[in-house]
C-alpha cells in the first residue's frame, strides 16, 4: 500500500509539470525530445503495480525482466524497475540480446525506499529495429513487484518502445531464480514484473572499437575473385555489417585489387594485404595469389574417321582460370583407349593402326580433353612402275611391273589388273590384261614415250626411251 500511495504525487507532478525538465526517481525528462520523441520509457512515472501486487512476498533471490523491441534506432541508456519497500539488497540491472548475450550491466545506487529506481549504463547500447532485447534486474532478497496477465492479451507500446504481448507461444515477462545476476528465461502467466528501460538519443552514441574481416585470409589463383565482409564492434558491444561503409585498399594492386564493396580480384601473382578502414580503426587480411590454374583441355584435329595406316597431327589447348589459353600439345600426356586401333605419340601424332573405334586423350595440369576416331580399312595411296625411265633397243619386248601402295604401308602387284597405255604408240606400245599386262614392245622409231598405268582411281607414269 505504501507504494500505491507513492504513485499519487507522481501522477499529479506528471500532469502539472509535463512541459518542463524534471527528475522523478532518477528519470530526467528534457523539454526538447529527439527525432524519436525520446528520452522515452515503456512505462510512465505514474505506471506501477497496485495493492498486493506491489510486494510479491517471495523472498527468494531472482532475476526479473521484460522483452522489448524498438521501431527506430535509439541508444538504451538506463534500466529501471519498480521497487517495493521489502525489495532490499544490492540490485544489478542488465541489458541482454534475445539469446542471452550480455550487452550492458550496472549496479543501482542511491535508491529510494520504494517506487521507480533507475541506473544509467556507463556506455549506452544502440538498439536497432528487428532485434529483441531483454532488460532485467537482480533482486537478491526477492519481494519483487508484479502484475499477472499484464502482457496476456496485448502488447504494450510507448513511442518507439514495444513490449510484445498477446502471444502465448512467446509470453513476455521473464524471470529466473538465481543466487547471482543471470539471463532470465522462465515465464509465468504473462506477468509484468515492472522492469523498464530508458531510450535517449541525446546520450553519446557508441563508438567503433574494432573491425574484423571475414574470411581472415585469402589464398587463390589469378583470375579468381572473393568477397570480403567487414564487421564492426562498438563500445556498447553491439555489432554491425560495415562492408559497404569501410574504405577498402590493397597494399599491392598489381597482385590483387579490391572494390568499394569488398570484392577482391586476383590480377597478378604474389602476396599482398587487403585492409578495411573506418573512423581510424583498421583490419587487414593477408592475400596470396598463385598463377592461373588449368580449368580444361581441348583436343582438336581428331578426324571422325581415318584409314588404317594414316596419320593426323592433333593439338591440345589448355584453358586457364584467368581466361587465357595456351597450346600444350608438346607438354600434354597423350593416350589412346584402344592402342591397337589408334596410337598417339608423345607429341600428339595420331596413327591409325587397326580397324575400329578409339578415344584419344590429352591430359595437362589436372585436366583432360579427348576426341573419338573411327579407323577404316586401308586406302590406296600411290602407284609405281618398274623399271623406271628404262632404255630399250628397237623391236625389243620388255616386261614392266606396276605396284599399288596402301595407307597401311602394304604393297600389291597390280601389273595384270591395271590399265596400261603409251603416249607415243609409234615408238612403243604396252599391253593390258591378264596375259599381256605390262608387256612393252618397242617399234622401229627412235624416241621417248610416256608409259602410264591406271588403277583404283590413281595414275602413274614413266618414260621409255627407244634407240
Amino acid at each position: 500500500m505504501k507504494a500505491a500511495r507513492a504513485l499519487r504525487p507522481w501522477l499529479m507532478l506528471s500532469s502539472i509539470l509535463s512541459a518542463s525538465a524534471l527528475v522523478l526517481t532518477g528519470l530526467a525528462v528534457p523539454a526538447v525530445a529527439d527525432a524519436n520523441n525520446c528520452p522515452c520509457t515503456l512505462f510512465t512515472p505514474a505506471d506501477g503495480p497496485l495493492g498486493g501486487d506491489v510486494d510479491s512476498g517471495d523472498d527468494s533471490s531472482v532475476e526479473l525482466g521484460v522483452q522489448f523491441t524498438v521501431t527506430a534506432p535509439e541508444p538504451i541508456t538506463a534500466v529501471r524497475f519498480f521497487k517495493a519497500a521489502g525489495n532490499t539488497g544490492t540490485h544489478v540491472g542488465s541489458l541482454w540480446t534475445a539469446t542471452g548475450t550480455l550487452l550492458a550491466q550496472v549496479t543501482f545506487s542511491n535508491e529510494s525506499s520504494d517506487g521507480w529506481q533507475q541506473a544509467n549504463f556507463s556506455t549506452p547500447v544502440l538498439a536497432t529495429p528487428g532485434n529483441v532485447y531483454v532488460a532485467s534486474y537482480f533482486a537478491p532478497d526477492g519481494h519483487y513487484s508484479f502484475t499477472h496477465s499484464y502482457f496476456g492479451s496485448a502488447s504494450h507500446d510507448s513511442g518507439i518502445l514495444h513490449a510484445p504481448g498477446g502471444d502465448p507461444t512467446t509470453p513476455n515477462g521473464v524471470f529466473v531464480y538465481t543466487p547471482q545476476p543471470a539471463f532470465p528465461t522462465g515465464s509465468y502467466n504473462s506477468t509484468n514484473y515492472w522492469v523498464d528501460v530508458v531510450a535517449d538519443g541525446a546520450a553519446p552514441a557508441p563508438t567503433l572499437s574494432s573491425l574484423s574481416i571475414s574470411p581472415q585470409s585469402l589464398n587463390g589463383t589469378k583470375g579468381e575473385s572473393a568477397q570480403l565482409t567487414a564487421t564492426g564492434t562498438y563500445s556498447d558491444a553491439s555489432t554491425a555489417d560495415l562492408t559497404g561503409q569501410v574504405t577498402w585498399s590493397s597494399a599491392d594492386p598489381s597482385v590483387a585489387t579490391v572494390s568499394s564493396g569488398g570484392l577482391v580480384s586476383a590480377v597478378g601473382t604474389g602476396t599482398t594485404t587487403v585492409t578495411a578502414t573506418l573512423d581510424g580503426v583498421t583490419s587487414s587480411v593477408p592475400t596470396t595469389v598463385r598463377g592461373p590454374t588449368v580449368t580444361g583441355v581441348t583436343v582438336t584435329g581428331v578426324p571422325a574417321s581415318l584409314a588404317k595406316g594414316a596419320t593426323r597431327q592433333l593439338t591440345a589447348t589448355a584453358r586457364y582460370s584467368d581466361g587465357t589459353t595456351a597450346n600444350v600439345t608438346a607438354q600434354a600426356s597423350w593416350s589412346s583407349s584402344e592402342p591397337a586401333v589408334a596410337g598417339v605419340s608423345a607429341g600428339g601424332l595420331l596413327t591409325a593402326t587397326g580397324i575400329g573405334t578409339s578415344s584419344v586423350s590429352a591430359s595437362f595440369g589436372g585436366a583432360t580433353g579427348s576426341g573419338s576416331v573411327s579407323v577404316t580399312a586401308a586406302v590406296l595411296t600411290s602407284l609405281s612402275i618398274t623399271p623406271a625411265n628404262a632404255h630399250v633397243r628397237v623391236l625389243q619386248v620388255v616386261p614392266l611391273h606396276a605396284s599399288a601402295t596402301y595407307s597401311d604401308g602394304t604393297s600389291v602387284n597390280i601389273t595384270t589388273k591395271a590399265l596400261w597405255w603409251s603416249s607415243s604408240p609409234f615408238i612403243a606400245i604396252v599391253g593390258s590384261g591378264p596375259l599381256v599386262g605390262g608387256l612393252l614392245a618397242s617399234l622401229i622409231c627412235h624416241g621417248t614415250s610416256s608409259i602410264s598405268v591406271s588403277y583404283g582411281g590413281l595414275n602413274a607414269a614413266t618414260n621409255i626411251t627407244v634407240g
